[in-house]
């Protein structure tokens, strides 16, 4: 296992923070990364079997970052600092969030349904509403405004 520091010029906000702790943890071997947006430091472990510093700098490069090797030393797979976040699980992200948000849409779409909630809502657009219903339209609708 390796560590290093790299000195990363061009970072000025979390987003680029995001960015770059993403793409590098997507490489194969990276353990953790973390960016400091403040000081345009990195801290990268990984393993020197599976990647190469050299690889790391290059995809920060390809960013559009500059990227310079500060502090380079060996540690032992158990002194790893357990604060540092682990890589991301790319299949996971991908895959299997979508497929859940796929999964409970069609659950509240299957409700909706079978409560005949589409043709209440096909009533709401006739001419002859009560003002209460207009009153509980307008309480429903204001739970919108008020958490944008």
């Amino acid at each position: 296992m390796r560590k290093i520091k790299l000195q990363i010029t061009g970072i000025h906000c979390k987003s680029c923070k995001a960015l770059i702790e993403e793409e590098v943890s997507l490489i194969i071997g990276i353990k953790s990364i973390e960016v400091n947006t403040k000081t345009g430091e990195a801290w990268v472990v990984y393993d020197e079997n599976e990647t190469h510093k050299d690889e790391i700098i290059k995809t920060i490069e390809h960013l559009n970052y500059e990227a310079k090797l500060i502090k380079y030393f060996k540690i032992s797979k158990n002194s790893l600092d357990s604060s540092v976040k682990p890589r991301n699980d790319k299949l996971f992200n991908k895959l299997v969030i979508p497929f859940i948000a796929v999964l409970i849409f069609g659950f509240i779409y299957l409700l909706i349904s079978r409560f005949g909630l589409f043709e209440f809502m096909e009533k709401l657009n006739e001419s002859n509403l009560s003002y209460g219903l207009i009153f509980v339209i307008g309480l429903l609708a204001s739970f919108h405004c008020i958490g944008m």
